[in-house]
């Protein structure tokens, strides 16, 4: 059974089966550890439905029309999802919209004149709604706030585990990448701020790579087999960081 956990700033921590796979929505400092016991103590539950949903495909299967209406709605379905991406997107650059910790939370007009999360929702106030430009300046001004403090405390749990702490962390708009150790010697790591946009996974992945150049200054064998002990998916996170490449481009 596939497990896909989805992290948010939310105090919460939500378990759904659906179509084979678990997804699991967790406050961004819940543990893996404490996620695993969660779903081992959920596991009668989730056994339950995973008999309820196979039964469910194998009635469907018995009672499909042929093949080739099939995956003609299949197709018609995966252009819808590609034009809605395309939307997002578009609303994306606009400011309307902006992403979060890898999830896309509308932008809202507020009558407070502070920045503020709730829900799925990022609230700017009235004036700085007014315009493309004030926009994406207040969202910018909230990650950068985001980045100080919940990277900077990943960074710190992330040191802790591999017995080993930046000396300094600074939060840049970096051109070229999402992090950098401005001077690996002296473990002084520079990170964009527009990390806290991405998945944990992610996160994860970009802070395991400036801290292997703590080690290692170049991408030499190395390096790499030092990244694949700490983060066996790293080719994985590698690539779908290439999807993420366009929040720079704001």
């Amino acid at each position: 059974m596939k497990v896909v956990v989805t992290r948010t700033l939310k105090n919460v921590v939500k378990i759904k089966y659906d179509n084979g796979m678990l997804n699991v929505v967790a406050n961004c400092f819940v543990t893996r550890k404490r996620l695993r016991k969660i779903i081992e103590e959920n596991s009668a539950w989730i056994n339950a439905k995973k008999e309820k949903d196979d039964s469910k495909q194998a009635e469907k299967i018995q009672t499909q029309a042929p093949c080739e209406p099939l995956n003609k709605a299949h197709n018609l379905a995966r252009r819808t999802e590609r034009e809605i991406d395309s939307q997002v997107i578009k609303e994306i650059f606009a400011g309307k919209k902006t992403v979060i910790m890898g999830d896309v939370v509308n932008v809202v007009k507020s009558m407070s004149n502070k920045t503020y999360l709730e829900g799925s929702s990022l609230y700017i106030s009235e004036k700085s709604f007014a315009d493309r430009e004030s926009r994406v300046k207040a969202i910018k001004a909230f990650l950068r706030k985001m980045a100080g403090l919940y990277v900077a405390c990943e960074v710190s749990s992330f040191g802790s585990s591999a017995s080993l702490c930046p000396s300094k962390i600074e939060f840049k708009d970096v051109s070229d990448g999402w992090v950098k150790c401005s001077l690996a010697t002296q473990r002084i790591l520079c990170v964009d701020y527009r990390i806290t946009q991405l998945p944990l996974n992610l996160r994860t992945y970009l802070i395991a790579h400036a801290f292997a150049h703590f080690y290692i200054p170049t991408h030499d064998e190395n390096f790499w087999n030092y990244i694949s002990n700490l983060l066996p998916r790293y080719e994985d996170y590698r690539k779908q960081l290439d999807e993420y490449d366009f929040l720079k481009d704001i």
